[in-house]
């Protein structure tokens, strides 16, 4: 013996909303991400190089948060500065680096970039700027 469960429309709906929240927010996640400005392909590859060597592991994706995961430890944080100091010709200065900085391939090409134009420019911008 079968028995039919009937679906009213007013069933469907909580599902429905919630189908709609997930995709406005997954599309405000994209829109925050591509709202940053685009980075430069050359600088990525050059990062993801780098954290490849330093952590000695391929990241899984470039928006892994390598902190947060435990793949940079205080040890391998000194290794990447060198590493991205030397590679990309300059000096960070550490009173305006943050964490978040550092969290994630993106991230890392978004901070060299800041400090490559500060460099251009011979100032120093707050972190995140």
């Amino acid at each position: 013996m079968s028995r039919r469960v009937e679906y009213s429309r007013n069933t469907r709906r909580p599902w429905l909303l919630w189908a709609v929240l997930v995709a406005l927010t997954l599309g405000m996640v994209g829109f925050a991400i591509s709202s940053q400005g685009p980075v430069d392909s050359d600088i990525l590859d050059q990062v993801r190089e780098i954290l490849n060597r330093v952590l000695s592991v391929p990241l899984p994706a470039d928006e892994t948060d390598v902190i947060e995961s435990g793949l940079l430890d205080s040890l391998g944080l000194v290794e990447l500065l060198v590493a991205i100091e030397r590679q990309f010709d300059v000096q960070i200065d550490l009173e305006y680096l943050d964490l978040d900085d550092l969290r994630s391939v993106h991230a890392i090409a978004r901070t060299i970039e800041r400090v490559k134009g500060e460099s251009a420019t011979g100032e120093s911008l707050p972190a995140g700027a």
